[in-house]
């Protein structure tokens, strides 16, 4: 199928590469444009020049429309993270939905480790959704009610420890490997956040003998009797 492919960063060098893997021919004109990471918002005269539509990847509709929701995700603490091929229209993300799919988060998962999951899964995922949209078998998903959320800028790095230990991992976790600057707290910068695989298990142990012990949402130094 011919497709003009719009788009900026890893999304759409995955997206591009996998469109030509199965064959599809990647022109200047067509019927249908897929976006990938696509930095503007196209108006209804845009849309309208391709016939059988605008299609656009996206993870985290319709709760997390708009800007790093990945990063959003993370720090919420979302179990399972959606991924979706949609329509464009002329709102933010909030077009009828194509394909789907979702991957688990981990306890100790960071912006890296999720980002090569959502990876996987657009190739995937557009290839479903064009199959469909050249066979005419889309059945439209209309997205519920949803969220916007703001573009993230290096200040929003910064962090308080007067909070739940969790939310302290989770955010230093979401900002780690590439996401955005690491996150900070005063004077301090943090690449990594670790609680454990799993509660209960022991992950050091400190100079004065107390063991780090992995607890449901952080750690405890424990004192052995």
């Amino acid at each position: 199928m011919k497709v003009v492919v719009k788009g900026t960063g890893a999304y759409y060098e995955r997206g591009l590469a996998y469109l030509q893997e199965f064959g599809h021919t990647i022109a200047d004109s067509a019927n249908v444009l897929v976006c990938l990471a696509h930095p503007k918002i196209l108006t209804a005269a845009q849309i309208a020049e391709y016939p059988k539509g605008c299609i656009n990847f996206h993870c985290g509709l319709p709760n997390y429309r708009g800007r790093h929701p990945l990063q959003w995700m993370l720090i919420d603490g979302v179990k399972r993270i959606p991924c979706a091929v949609h329509y464009m229209d002329e709102g933010i993300d909030t077009g009828d939905i194509i394909s789907e799919s979702s991957f688990e988060v981990d306890r100790n998962e960071t912006y890296a480790s999720a980002l090569e999951k959502v990876l996987k899964l657009v190739g995937p995922l557009l290839i479903e959704a064009l199959y469909k949209i050249e066979h005419d078998q889309v059945r439209r998903k209309v997205q519920e009610i949803g969220r916007y959320w703001q573009r993230r800028t290096a200040a929003d790095s910064e962090f308080s420890f007067d909070q739940p230990s969790v939310c302290v991992h989770r955010f230093v976790n979401a900002m780690a490997d590439g996401g955005m600057p690491n996150a900070f707290c005063g004077d301090m910068k943090f690449k990594r956040s670790h609680i454990g695989e799993k509660p209960g298990r022991i992950l050091d142990t400190t100079t004065d003998g107390r063991y780090v012990v992995a607890t449901a949402d952080g750690v405890v130094l424990l004192e052995r009797a």
